[in-house]
């Protein structure tokens, strides 16, 4: 599953169709509501920046937080992998999430 679900959306219904009018620009000269259309992928691109920053702020408050009894959890029962252990895999994520909110 994708990291950040919404940026994907976002990126694959707003950005992309955009982005592919605006690759026929080069051919011809841009329309009159061209200016209207950029506007439209900027608030897409802001949308997708939120979800991402969104998601790295879940992902970290879930990855340090207490538990829903107040305490710290120590140890996955079954998993016998403790908070050094389980730091590389929450990292991996974080820093996943990060990139995605960076614009290309």
């Amino acid at each position: 599953m994708h990291p950040d679900p919404g940026a994907l959306l976002v990126t694959r219904f707003g950005n992309v169709p955009i982005n592919g009018r605006v690759t026929q620009w080069a051919a011809t000269t841009p329309p009159a509501d061209g200016a209207e259309i950029l506007r439209r992928w900027e608030l897409f691109d802001n949308a997708r920046t939120l979800t991402a920053v969104a998601a790295l702020v879940t992902l970290a408050v879930l990855a340090v937080g207490p538990t829903a009894s107040g305490r710290r959890r120590v140890r996955e029962r079954g998993s016998g992998a403790g908070p050094a252990q389980a730091c590389p895999a929450v990292c991996n994520q974080i820093v996943r999430a990060a990139a995605m909110a960076v614009p290309r």
